[in-house]
């Protein structure tokens, strides 16, 4: 499900938010970097919990912390939101996808 919100729901929100195809790009790349990196501390992290169970759960319930951000960023006034998006999306899909 994350996957697909981030596909389709993140880039419109980026535009709408008046972000340049930079911005979108970055909004398509940071994401990926962010997952790949995170897999590095997929076994730290299991190590730290000790069972799977534990790690998915907390790792899910970690990822939607940001998602709560990154509906918040639609109310600031600024044009900064975007800057803040890109990270946040990164974020959240990293984290969703240490669960998987």
């Amino acid at each position: 499900m994350a996957l697909g919100i981030h596909q389709n729901f993140l880039a419109p929100f980026a535009i709408f938010l008046r972000a340049s195809a930079f911005q979108v790009g970055l909004l398509s790349a940071v994401p990926q970097l962010l997952t790949a990196l995170a897999q590095f501390s997929a076994s730290p992290l299991m190590a730290f919990f000790g069972e799977r169970k534990r790690m998915v759960t907390s790792t899910v319930l970690a990822s939607a912390v940001p998602w709560v951000l990154i509906a918040a960023v639609g109310f600031l006034p600024s044009a900064n939101g975007v800057w803040l998006l890109i990270p946040l999306a990164g974020a959240a899909l990293a984290l969703y996808m240490l669960s998987d």
